[in-house]
């Protein structure tokens, strides 16, 4: 073989991967758009979050090289929309949280597609939670947020799956480590976790935090009015000052990572895309 049929091999490889890859994200786009009929029927809140709404402002739709849709709820209308997605979800979709299921490991909820493997083909729905308006109070809280999302991420990641092989030490530590954090009963922890979320008022708080690994801090007033925008083939809600959550989750978020970076990023959500189907 030579090196220019080695070339256009490669080529015509990467455009039909990315037209697969095309393809899954268009089933996570449908499971929004359900999502999204669900809340605009029982009225509950939701904002597009971080790389979702970073897509929507930047790139005028999912970024191309990204692989899932993130969304935020108000804590207080948690209750409301599990019991509007177990009600109304059409029979191919599912969801999983840390209130629904045992043993969950993630702090998000995600509604799953039946056909797919959960871990890849998913929409992920984060808490947003109230938070106090003093600064050192505020700082103590965020700190103490950012710790229950690692806590948890350790006591019930499934070290079975992945790359946390038995070839690798890192699996010993991390099961270690997993059996000292299980000393703590499930309920107790659990009991802990749910404390947290409701602990301070929604509704009277002046500043948010998403319950998610960067728990950054984001003052109550860039989010309503929420706005109603199109794109992307869907319609989608998000916060009315969307540059000032951006600039506070990625500051400058107009650049764009190097292309090596972006291509590892879609080939490798591609390979797992296509582990996926159940």
């Amino acid at each position: 073989m030579k090196e220019y049929e080695f070339k256009s091999e490669i080529k015509d490889y990467v455009e039909k991967s990315y037209e697969e890859f095309i393809e899954y994200k268009n089933i996570i786009r449908k499971i929004f758009a359900v999502f999204h009929d669900i809340c605009e029927k029982n009225q509950i809140t939701y904002y597009y979050a971080f790389g979702s709404l970073l897509g929507a402002i930047r790139d005028k739709g999912m970024i191309p090289w990204d692989a899932d849709i993130d969304v935020m709820v108000p804590i207080n209308q948690v209750n409301d929309l599990i019991s509007a997605l177990n009600k109304e979800l059409p029979s191919e979709y599912y969801i999983e949280s840390n209130f629904t299921s045992k043993n969950y490991y993630l702090c998000e909820m995600r509604v799953c597609s039946k056909k797919y493997d959960s871990q890849y083909i998913h929409l992920d729905i984060f808490y947003l939670i109230g938070a106090p308006s003093n600064v050192k109070e505020l700082s103590s809280f965020d700190r103490k947020v950012k710790r229950m999302f690692l806590l948890r991420a350790w006591r019930y990641q499934d070290l079975e799956k992945g790359k946390n092989t038995k070839d690798n030490v890192i699996y010993y530590v991390k099961k270690i480590v997993q059996k000292i954090l299980k000393i703590e009963p499930d309920f107790i922890f659990n009991y802990r976790c749910n404390k947290m979320l409701w602990k301070y008022n929604f509704i009277k708080s002046q500043n948010y935090i998403v319950w998610a690994s960067g728990a950054e801090i984001f003052p109550k007033n860039i989010f309503e009015p929420k706005r109603l925008i199109d794109c992307d083939g869907n319609s989608m809600y998000i916060p009315n000052d969307s540059d000032k959550f951006l600039e506070i989750r990625y500051g400058d978020y107009n650049s764009y990572l190097p292309i090596n970076d972006r291509f590892d990023e879609f080939y490798n959500a591609y390979k797992r895309f296509k582990n996926s189907k159940m």
